[in-house]
């Protein structure tokens, strides 16, 4: 019995290498972040008593920043190495999460937030870069999706946390939480730095142009169809809560289940649903599936606003695991096309515009699923995933034509 739990244990460890600080790291990170995504937005409000249209307003600003920061920091890391504009990057976000206790206004709040969003989104795309350069190529699908699996659990315990300074109410206890917010991407960076051996820069005479990756159409048209894909965050971050307790008769417990069983299925299975995205081919193969996934998730919440409690029921548990399973291919796929086409001289720049495409996706994703699927009902929920079919299906043809081209 003891043996057998060893050899699970053995694989469900990441690899070996460099895989394992950045798990650590990532798990260590994700904790800070779950307890600052879930605390900032009441502590702005209720704490600072700003108002919640300005800190909305605040958020979006901010993320824009966030998707500025991908080609730029991707660019500084295949000139100046990956690992120390991550550790740099990280305990840059740290000092900008620890300023969040020095807002009090209208403009502190605007440049905090957004020199928070750079940092963060900056040191997503660095270490997208660091993976690359210091992960072997036969595993670094697999790191990743270790990666997504442990920052749901880190990203849980986060929000876990965060219910102490929401039952105590102080500003005390939210200034408590906050620094240990900041010290957990500190920490992250210290893990990094001594933890992973230094990766020299490209050299200047290899290194790419700093439109390289904007100037490749294979993987222009790539970012558009994951942008879109990656939209459906917002469905079951936003759209799904809406969508079940305003336009459902299904209870409002329904809401915790999906959060729930979407957390438990990606912890459980997103590396072993990787295994399909080894090889380029198999990657592009998996996006498609995805986008088939993703929109007949779509479908199944727009049914279940339609439907008696008990049928919407089993159509919210339906789309919750199409979701789960979409979102799972999506990652995998993506970041295998990612790596792929992406030539050796200029990671960087690649994993800048790929993290990117993802942010946009999340900036747009609450609009989108707001004014598209929720106010229009089915038809809407149908429109978005026919959006998701065509940012699938498309794919294969795109990069074949860009290819010919």
């Amino acid at each position: 019995m003891i043996s057998r739990a060893v050899r699970v244990a053995l694989r469900l460890a990441p690899p070996a290498g460099a895989a394992r600080p950045l798990t650590v790291a990532v798990v260590v990170q994700t904790v800070g972040f779950g307890l600052l995504t879930t605390l900032c937005t009441i502590y702005f409000v209720r704490v600072v008593g700003l108002n919640l249209a300005i800190v909305a307003v605040a958020f979006s600003v901010a993320a824009v920043g966030g998707i500025v920061a991908g080609v730029a920091v991707g660019h500084l890391s295949d000139s100046l190495g990956p690992r120390g504009i991550t550790v740099a990057l990280l305990a840059a976000t740290s000092v900008t999460v620890l300023a969040h206790i020095l807002v009090t206004d209208t403009t502190t709040l605007f440049s905090v937030l957004v020199l928070y969003q750079f940092a963060d989104r900056g040191a997503s795309a660095a270490r997208g870069t660091l993976i690359a350069r210091a992960v072997p190529a036969t595993t670094q699908v697999k790191t990743r999706s270790y990666l997504r699996a442990v920052s749901n659990i880190g990203f849980a315990v986060g929000a876990g946390l965060a219910t102490w300074a929401l039952i105590r109410d102080s500003r005390s206890t939210f200034v408590c939480l906050i620094v240990a917010a900041a010290a957990s991407y500190a920490l992250a960076a210290v893990i990094l730095a001594l933890q992973i051996r230094s990766i020299p820069p490209v050299p200047r005479e290899h290194r790419a142009s700093v439109t390289t990756a904007l100037g490749d159409r294979r993987f222009m048209f790539f970012t558009a169809a994951n942008a879109v894909l990656s939209l459906q965050f917002a469905v079951l971050e936003f759209g799904m809560p809406i969508w079940v307790t305003q336009h459902s008769k299904a209870p409002g417990w329904m809401v915790a289940v999906l959060f729930m069983s979407n957390t438990a299925l990606v912890t459980a299975l997103q590396v072993r649903m990787g295994r399909s995205s080894a090889t380029l081919s198999g990657a592009v193969r998996a996006h498609v599936v995805a986008g088939m996934l993703l929109a007949f998730a779509c479908v199944l919440f727009g049914l279940a606003g339609y439907l008696p409690m008990w049928l919407a029921v089993v159509a919210l548990v339906g789309a919750g695991i199409s979701h789960a399973f979409g979102e799972m291919t999506q990652g995998a796929s993506s970041w295998s096309i990612a790596f792929e086409l992406a030539p050796p001289n200029a990671h960087g720049q690649y994993q800048g515009l790929f993290a990117t495409s993802t942010s946009i996706g999340l900036v747009a994703g609450s609009s989108v699923v707001a004014f598209v699927a929720v106010s229009w009902g089915l038809p809407g929920w149908l429109l978005l995933g026919g959006a998701f079919i065509l940012a699938g299906v498309s794919l294969p043809f795109t990069l074949r034509a860009a290819s010919s081209a």
